[in-house]
């Protein structure tokens, strides 16, 4: 399989038709839902956090037939409108166009992530960090974000 989707108009359409359907799923932090901090599941109609959507973004799109190996969930620091920082997770799609963000903060596209410059990037968890199983899952929290670069760097020394 690969890890690398050949990017078409429909996936576009069905990116942004995924990203927007579960965008209107209801925001829930985990403290308020689960009582703790940080705990990683799919969104489902009780509401979750950033981690959450692209969890079931994640899910969504493999269901549709995307390959798991292109589908990355991506931790980053965002600035709120005071300026101050917080955590914050997306999905990555790796696609012969670039790699491109599904977003719950940014809701209304699905954007280039050369395009995403809000984002301080800290690390990637690889497609097999995940666990082959559905629901609540814990992920490595090993994958730094030098192997996403890394990456992208030989992907583009491949095509030159």
């Amino acid at each position: 399989m690969k890890s690398i989707i050949q990017f078409t108009p429909e996936l576009k359409i069905l990116l942004e038709k995924v990203n927007t359907e579960i965008n209107n799923l209801p925001y829930r932090q985990d403290q308020d839902r689960y009582g703790r901090e940080n705990y990683w599941a799919e969104i489902d109609t009780q509401g979750g956090d950033c981690e959450d959507y692209a969890l079931r973004k994640r899910s969504e799109l493999i269901n549709q037939g995307l390959s798991a190996k292109a589908l990355n969930v991506a931790t980053c620091s965002i600035p709120d409108s005071s300026g101050r920082k917080w955590g914050h997770a997306v999905l990555i799609v790796q696609t012969s166009k670039g790699d491109f963000v599904l977003d719950n903060y940014f809701r209304d596209t699905v954007r280039n992530i050369l395009d995403v410059s809000e984002f301080t990037w800290r690390r990637i968890t690889r497609s097999s960090d995940f666990p082959p199983i559905n629901g609540v899952i814990k992920l490595s929290r090993r994958m730094w974000l030098h192997w996403f670069w890394i990456q992208r760097v030989k992907r583009f020394l491949n095509r030159i």
